[in-house]
């Protein structure tokens, strides 16, 4: 079932904490890419990348895949609507690690992802708003990271 036929609620931009992704439909997949970052650069406090560099996927299992840019990366794989969520698995750039993953707009139409190892409550939620809300906390993601926004503009 692709996100055009069910479950297209999750599709769109979201702002979290740290970061803005976009979620969408690409050829039936179902991808969720980071847009935006609270700190889209190193720190100088930092023991990886040299102050004022782009934040890149240092932690990353794969070598060969670190020098990727956070902003742009994709953090979803295998993920399908089984006629109440999306599931698959979620990249997590911060561990390195990937894990079973659940999705779904909550009643106050929040997106929801929860990522686990094994059963679902052996996991983490992470909350994500919509960016039409556009706070001034979504704003400074998105300036800080150079991006843009039809969304999210200063009225």
């Amino acid at each position: 079932m692709t996100a055009t036929a069910a479950g297209n609620e999750v599709l769109g931009y979201w702002a979290g904490d740290a970061s803005i992704i976009h979620v969408q439909s690409e050829g039936g997949a179902l991808s969720a890419t980071i847009v935006a970052l609270m700190d889209p650069t190193y720190k100088s406090d930092e023991t990886v990348g040299a102050p004022g560099e782009v934040r890149r996927d240092d932690n990353h299992p794969k070598t060969s895949l670190r020098a990727r840019l956070l902003i742009g990366l994709n953090l979803l794989s295998s993920y399908e609507h089984n006629g109440k969520r999306w599931e698959g698995k979620i990249y997590d750039p911060e561990s390195g690690n990937t894990y079973s993953s659940r999705m779904e707009v909550d009643s106050s139409g929040n997106l929801k992802m929860r990522g686990y190892i094994g059963l679902p409550i052996m996991g983490r939620t992470a909350m994500f708003e919509p960016l039409r809300n556009c706070t001034q906390h979504m704003r400074t993601m998105l300036t800080r990271s150079k991006q843009s926004n039809p969304l999210c503009r200063r009225q």
